[in-house]
């Protein structure tokens, strides 16, 4: 890269923040750097509740705006990532002596269809007959049932895909994009950021300089911060978010359920995801070191008691926890607040203000949901900075994948690969599956399956490295392939998959080894497997 180079903004923080203000400076042509420490969608943005939503408990909080703008956001992403954003209906359960009664929520249901206006999604329903109640969800608990209320989301069922998509996307539209670099510090220079020091994946030091810098950095942006000024003040109360993943079981619920967790009334769901029921999620303040953060035998411990809550009968044990993960929400901080009251709104800090440094913004909060909007409101906030106001283009813009194709069954009868793996490509893929089938009909040795659950072929592999910047076993394993929706996080494939990436990737015979291990104890030490509590692998 050229040192003498000065480009109109570096980002830092490669979530789906980072990346959708890449995406949305890019278009609107400006010179711009995407910088991430690990990989896209590593941390806060891989570990959500896969949700894309309108942010209905929001209405609690008077927070109309937020609502509108999420219900907006999310018939966006409908349209423009059909194969990544799905609908998904929600049943809430209201029992008798719960803190909101039926009359509660039903006006807020009809506010929250008012506000969402003429979009593609039903209005909600009230469900109150006995034999309505026992046919939408027969497991859940009877006593004191009194009616059930449904109405209708959305969810991104890899979330992690979606950032990926947005990286990507940047980089087609002329952004530089980066995983795996590190920032080390900042040359300051009258109040001016004038250089961000990075560190490449191969130990490369550099220097980037740039009219403005974006810290997008998510629960890390105090530590990134005090990099450029050590007396910056407090902004992020970060919480800790944990969820666990379980089987399906007879009768269980075929839609997502939103109630209130028995000990302490924090929202709680289980939702339906690829074949598993995805539950969550717990709401705690964490101190400690954004890198660490992980599940507690004490978080899974709640959800398995507010689960066994909901379905009585069904009496669940730690033993039926697949696996666990945790991620933190980068919330403002707000001392003395309870974390359910904190705002999910996004907050754009510019450092003139205080920290007298006159070109860095600071992104605070912010939702899966309205990445896209966040994006657009920080780039307007760079164009008045830097005197170049330029229109938005992300509404016009579409993601790569999101084309996908109107007959299926033509497309799926001249494939090369059989059905169930050409259903999974188009989920993670969606239009982009077309270059992962020119991989298989240059070299059908590329249509070998290399995981048989999910379905998994040797060529999504050769994608991720060579078309998708994947350069570690965890980038490959979850964050490209989506092995999160295997219940051993791939732990029965992984060297088959890595013995594929190793000539790619220039690994020897023991760096191949270490990897794999490294990925073994990443998933131990962060998901708390059951399969490796039972030593099945």
């Amino acid at each position: 890269m050229d040192s003498s180079t000065v480009y109109d903004l570096v980002i830092i923080g490669g979530g789906i923040n980072g990346a959708g203000i890449a995406l949305d400076a890019a278009l609107r042509g400006y010179s711009t750097v995407l910088l991430e420490k690990d990989d896209f969608a590593a941390h806060t943005t891989g570990a959500s509740t896969k949700l894309i939503h309108g942010g209905l408990r929001y209405l609690e909080y008077f927070e109309f705006s937020l609502v509108r703008e999420s219900l907006r956001e999310r018939a966006f992403l409908l349209k423009n990532a059909p194969h990544l954003v799905q609908p998904l209906t929600f049943h809430i359960p209201l029992y008798k002596n719960a803190r909101r009664g039926p009359l509660t929520i039903k006006a807020g249901l009809m506010l929250y269809d008012w506000i969402a206006g003429k979009n593609n999604l039903p209005k909600h329903e009230f469900y109150t007959r006995p034999e309505e109640l026992k046919h939408n969800d027969p497991e859940i608990r009877r006593e004191g049932l009194r009616s059930i209320a449904a109405y209708h989301d959305a969810q991104a069922a890899y979330p992690e895909r979606l950032c990926l998509e947005l990286a990507l996307a940047a980089r087609q539209q002329g952004a530089t994009v980066y995983n795996h670099h590190t920032v080390t510090g900042f040359e300051i220079q009258e109040n001016r950021i004038t250089g961000v020091h990075v560190l490449s994946s191969g130990g490369n030091p550099f220097t980037l300089h740039a009219r403005m810098v974006i810290n997008a950095t998510g629960a890390y942006v105090d530590a990134l911060e005090k990099k450029a000024r050590p007396d910056a003040r407090r902004k992020i109360g970060a919480t800790k978010g944990v969820h666990i993943v379980i089987n399906t079981f007879a009768n269980g619920p075929r839609h997502a359920i939103y109630t209130e967790a028995a000990q302490d009334g924090r929202p709680f769901f289980i939702i339906p995801w690829e074949g598993y029921y995805l539950v969550g999620t717990t709401d705690t303040y964490y101190e400690g070191n954004p890198d660490k953060v992980k599940p507690d035998e004490a978080d899974i411990a709640y959800l398995l008691t507010a689960l066994n809550h909901l379905f009585p009968a069904r009496r669940f044990e730690r033993s039926d926890v697949l696996y666990a993960y945790a991620g933190l929400r980068p919330l403002p901080w707000e001392p003395g607040v309870s974390p359910a009251r904190v705002t999910r709104r996004h907050i754009i800090y510019d450092h003139q203000n205080t920290e007298s440094i006159v070109n860095m913004l600071t992104i605070i909060g912010g939702k899966l949901t309205t990445y896209r909007s966040l994006a657009e409101n920080c780039v307007d906030r760079i164009g008045e900075k830097l005197g170049e106001k330029r229109p938005c283009a992300t509404w016009a813009f579409r993601l790569p994948g999101a084309a996908l194709p109107s007959d299926y069954a033509h497309y799926a009868a001249n494939s090369p690969v059989p059905d169930n793996v050409l259903r999974r490509l188009f989920r993670l893929y969606g239009s982009r599956t077309e270059k992962i089938m020119r991989l298989v009909r240059e070299n059908t040795r590329l249509a070998r399956e290399v995981c048989d659950s999910p379905p998994c072929i040797t060529a999504q592999v050769v994608f991720a490295v060579k078309e998708e910047m994947a350069r570690t076993m965890e980038d490959i394993m979850i964050r490209r392939l989506g092995m999160y929706a295997a219940p051993d996080l791939g732990l029965s494939c992984v060297n088959g998959i890595a013995d594929a990436a190793a000539p790619l990737l220039n690994w020897s015979e023991k760096q191949t080894k270490e990897a794999v291990e490294r990925y073994r104890a990443w998933v131990e030490t962060y998901h708390c497997p059951s399969v490796l509590r039972k030593g099945n692998v």
